[in-house]
């Protein structure tokens, strides 16, 4: 597995969802987008069908356990972190707080 786990997920999540490639087209390079089709074909997560892409059982399950091993439940398991605006963690350490108002 070369690819990022959350970007395939986001990816799967929105072939899902989705007849349109746009919302993923919005958010991912067009490169990470090919990269991550021919991934997910290769490795039967989807087939394709008519000239779109249908996600396969295997896809299925993958979302599945994908989501069980980042711990995510309820409404988390539907709905995919948008690549381009995730928010990274920062430590307490670097939130400033006055004293005073």
């Amino acid at each position: 597995m070369s690819y990022d786990p959350e970007d395939m997920l986001f990816f799967l999540l929105s072939i899902r969802h989705s007849e349109s490639s746009a919302f993923v087209s919005r958010h991912v390079t067009s490169g990470n987008i090919g990269s991550l089709c021919s991934k997910a074909l290769s490795e039967g997560l989807l087939s394709e069908r008519l000239h779109s892409l249908v996600l396969t059982d295997k896809g299925s399950d993958y979302i599945d356990d994908l989501n069980r091993k980042l711990g995510r439940k309820g409404i988390d398991k539907v709905i995919a972190l948008v690549p381009d605006q995730r928010i990274e963690k920062i430590s307490l350490e670097e939130i400033y707080l006055p004293q005073e108002i």
